[in-house]
């Protein structure tokens, strides 16, 4: 991490609110004095340490208002990001720290703007954790692994949605530990919603999902989204945890690398259980084959959550502008590997 985002500083204006209510995040300035915000949303995150992105997080919920809202001491919040950290695989290509931030990043940017008023501080404050939480213990294979392996882990959890079942179990086991409790001193009716709310959106990431949310995105009006919050808490959750194909190319292709590199490693080791690997995932020692997957991706995936999310939310066209430079490149790269 450059040195000089060793020491964000916020700039926060507080004043008195609603118990639910939390201030807009204020631009937050670099030390340096260069107006950089932390709202980048093309933040490189793979080049951050885990002690930078335990900074840089408490600096997001810092923004909110939430250390005063919650009484969130700044050792308990260090703790906390700590031991999220310390459960993330630095081994995992994709599903590491880094992707973890990134997501919540996406998350934070998306809610600096326009979305934040479909939102109390207290559904805030679930999303952000959740965003952090979300891949945490990630084993870096996917459900159908889990269930075609009778992994105890599948077990644990009948079969459904197991991987964030256990992101959820894991994220609890942080936040009820002593020394992490950054919920500590909710009193037991909002304790119980930012429970709520955190599982829900974890759940949320789970790709079996995916087109059912895309459908309910597509039926989504603007005037629909207050009384609907929750489904779009999810939307966008989902949404960021997408959003790596929607970063500028360099971080893009790196992400997408990162992802194919796991596919891979599934691939090997299902061949070691002898048990039958996704088309998607076979043959990707090959540069034409893994353009064609990332295409796909964009296509059948990334683009229909976030195209529908962008008619509804005109402020994050930035992102699908990018999207679809990316498929662009993509495109011209296997065009180039067939002439």
């Amino acid at each position: 991490m450059p040195t000089s985002l060793a020491s964000v500083i916020p700039a926060l204006i507080r004043k008195k609110q609603e118990d639910d209510e939390v201030p807009f995040p204020r631009e937050i300035v670099f030390a340096r004095g260069a107006d950089e915000p932390l709202e980048q949303w093309d933040m490189d995150t793979l080049s951050l340490t885990s002690s930078d992105i335990g900074m840089l997080s408490s600096v997001v919920f810092r923004a909110y208002g939430f250390f005063e809202a919650f009484r969130i001491s700044g050792e308990k919040f260090a703790a906390f990001t700590t031991n999220v950290a310390n459960y993330y695989r630095a081994g995992n290509p994709f599903h590491n720290f880094q992707h973890a931030f990134q997501v919540t990043l996406a998350m934070h940017t998306m809610l600096r703007a326009e979305c934040r008023k479909f939102f109390s501080g207290v559904e805030i404050f679930a999303m952000l954790i959740a965003a952090l939480c979300h891949d945490i213990d990630h084993p870096g294979n996917n459900n159908d692994f889990e269930l075609k392996t009778l992994s105890p882990m599948a077990l644990t959890h009948n079969d459904d949605a197991v991987l964030e079942r256990h992101h959820c179990r894991v994220t609890f086991i942080i936040l009820n530990h002593k020394s992490a409790k950054i919920l500590q001193h909710l009193d037991e009716a909002r304790y119980k919603r930012v429970r709520q709310l955190i599982i829900a959106c974890i759940l949320a990431t789970d790709m079996a999902k995916h087109f059912d949310k895309c459908k309910a995105l597509e039926s989504l009006s603007r005037r629909q989204l207050n009384e609907k919050r929750q489904l779009l808490m999810g939307i966008l959750i989902h949404a960021a945890d997408l959003s790596h194909q929607t970063l500028p190319f360099a971080q893009c292709a790196e992400w997408g690398t990162r992802l194919l590199n796991e596919f891979q490693n599934q691939a090997k080791a299902e061949a070691e259980h002898s048990v039958a690997t996704d088309f998607y995932m076979q043959n990707l020692e090959l540069r034409k084959t893994r353009l064609i997957v990332q295409l796909n991706y964009i296509n059948y995936v990334v683009r229909p959550i976030w195209l529908p999310l962008t008619s509804l939310c005109h402020h994050l066209r930035f992102y699908t502008d990018s999207l679809e430079l990316n498929f662009d490149l993509y495109r011209q790269q296997l065009d180039e590997e067939d002439a």
